[in-house]
């Protein structure tokens, strides 16, 4: 290092950092404007979907029945995969959601046989 003062490399390194500081405050206000617009399009109540009931079937299988707009579904949920089991009515009085909960409001001795055929394993 030949003739570098210590104040010039200090001020090289406050307008260096400054620069990156714009640049992610700048990247910040973007990526905050996308990602509001896709929130505002999700609170669409259209588009929500709200667990009506959970009940859990083996070690790693469930059945859940869900509200999805007008629609209610009933869904084998497994550790790999999700599948449509029927659709079904949507209950007259909406329940408060159960994050999870002994039993479902469903004819289940169906419903449990036609779960347990889609998600357990064969081998």
């Amino acid at each position: 290092m030949t003739n570098v003062s210590v104040a010039a490399l200090l001020l090289r390194l406050v307008v260096s950092l400054g620069i990156v500081i714009v640049l992610m405050a700048a990247l910040a206000r973007v990526a905050r404007g996308r990602l509001g617009r896709v929130a505002g399009r999700a609170s669409d109540p259209s588009v929500q979907l709200q667990v009506l009931a959970r009940q859990t079937i083996g070690k790693n299988a469930s059945v859940v029945h869900v509200r999805a707009g007008d629609k209610a579904l009933l869904l084998g949920v497994t550790e790999h995969s999700v599948s449509l089991i029927q659709e079904t009515e949507l209950p007259a009085a909406e329940p408060e959601p159960v994050a999870a909960g002994p039993s479902i409001p469903l004819p289940l001795g169906a419903v449990l046989q036609r779960a347990r055929d889609l998600t357990v394993r064969r081998a």
